[in-house]
């Protein structure tokens, strides 16, 4: 077990397949460890995350704290107006 693992996964609030995000979390460079450490804390606090937290795995081979759209919060609202539903689309389709 490593040391920086533990702290990664006292941070963490999701706490499923330890084993995996372990493995996961030590193939990373340090530097990318560093990285996913600087990131996580503020990610935590997100709304987004708070209503969907992936596995711990999923988040350290997905390399969530890489992407730059991440803060739902600072995003503007998008429209009501939707496009048409896949309803729509196949009702119209001529087969």
């Amino acid at each position: 077990m490593s040391e920086e693992f533990e702290v990664f996964w006292d941070l963490y609030n999701y706490k499923v397949k330890r084993k995996g995000a372990e493995s996961a979390f030590n193939r990373l460079s340090k530097k990318d460890k560093a990285a996913l450490m600087d990131h996580l804390p503020e990610r935590m606090k997100t709304k987004q995350f708070q209503n969907y937290t992936p596995h711990p795995t999923t988040f350290i081979n997905g390399r969530y704290w890489e992407d730059e759209d991440w803060n739902a919060e600072d995003r503007p609202k998008q429209s009501s107006q939707r496009g048409p539903t896949a309803n729509d689309l196949l009702t119209n389709f001529n087969w």
